[in-house]
């Protein structure tokens, strides 16, 4: 979680809204991991 952290600081967010953004790109690996195995699956 240190890349929140820089974030926070630099990017002048509120902890809010950096969690936000940072739950979205999680489940957006998450999204892209599930695919890509369901793609190697085939």
């Amino acid at each position: 979680m240190t890349h929140l952290t820089i974030r926070l600081d630099g990017g002048g967010m509120t902890a809010n809204e950096a969690l936000t953004v940072e739950i979205r790109t999680l489940r957006l690996e998450v999204a892209l991991s599930i695919a890509v195995s369901a793609g190697l699956d085939r």
